[in-house]
């Protein structure tokens, strides 16, 4: 899965480039102009911003899709694993992917609404931050405002995103476990939210430990290969067919796909077996009826 993520991950940012191609060459001739005039040299103009803006946004809902259905498969296989080896049993890749593609679409899909609501609050947070303390939405002569700007640039600018910044990490903490339990017990999306919801009830700091622990052999593990990947950068020639624009923009953006691609095959024996675990023991330790003990089997 890991290998597929790569080369699937490979041909989107290889079309991105491609597609983006025309942006450049104008964003290059724009800047060649603007130095012929002697003024400040400006990479881009505003339309070819917006253009850029556009190819980037189809860029990154190309990777997330691609990332949420494999994180989705390897969680399946890393349960599913992690419940017969409990049961003394051992599973060969063979039947480990009949078992996988069979739970998968369940798991996806719980995967893809845990994400809607967690980061769906992470945007409109973003959003409203960065939107409000740049007067996208107040407006840019403040003149027009009867009252102080500040009454609406405090509690939109700062105490709602911190709000819902709070709420969207408190879900994502609730809906840890949603896909896991999903493939474990073959649940739809909506019943699987439900059910890690009532799983991690009296297990939220665990929940939220293992979260972390996640979160952070992710990011350290993004670090170190991004370090270890940046010297990629001058390896690309000084300019590009006579494009400089584009020549440094695969300069900078080819180590971070390279680490963004490698990155789960580093961080799986960790991140997966952690979730996985963790799912079998919050189904016993609530089914088990005895939810308060801190050591229990997992089966």
């Amino acid at each position: 899965m890991t290998a597929l993520t790569a080369v699937v991950g490979a041909l989107i940012l290889a079309g991105w480039f491609a597609a983006a191609w025309p942006t450049t060459v104008e964003a290059q001739g724009y800047l060649n102009r603007v130095r012929a005039m002697e003024d400040p040299a400006v990479g881009y103009s505003l339309e070819t911003f917006d253009q850029m803006l556009v190819l980037s946004l189809v860029l990154i809902s190309l990777l997330v899709t691609v990332a949420g259905f494999v994180t989705s498969a390897l969680l399946t296989g890393h349960v599913l694993t992690a419940a017969r080896a409990a049961g003394g049993r051992r599973t060969g890749p063979g039947g480990l992917w009949r078992a996988t593609r069979t739970r998968l679409p369940r798991a996806v899909a719980a995967q893809f609404l845990a994400g809607l609501f967690v980061l769906g609050l992470l945007l409109i947070a973003f959003i409203l931050t960065f939107g409000i303390h740049d007067n996208a939405f107040l407006g840019e002569d403040i003149r027009d405002f009867t009252f102080p700007p500040e009454l609406l640039t405090v509690p939109l600018g700062v105490v709602l995103p911190v709000v819902l910044t709070g709420v969207a990490v408190f879900l994502g903490v609730r809906f840890f476990v949603a896909a896991t339990v999903a493939a474990l017990e073959d649940l739809p999306a909506v019943t699987a939210l439900r059910r890690s919801w009532s799983l991690v009830r009296g297990a939220w700091f665990r929940t939220a430990g293992t979260a972390l622990l996640v979160v952070a052999v992710t990011v350290a593990g993004y670090v170190l290969l991004q370090y270890l990947t940046d010297p990629l950068g001058a390896l690309f020639p000084a300019t590009l067919d006579g494009n400089q624009f584009e020549a440094d923009l695969v300069a900078e953006l080819v180590p971070v796909g390279l680490a963004l691609l490698l990155t789960p095959l580093l961080t799986m024996p960790v991140v997966y077996p952690a979730v996985a675990w963790l799912t079998l023991h919050l189904t016993y330790r609530h089914d088990s009826g005895f939810p308060k003990r801190d050591s229990v089997p997992y089966l």
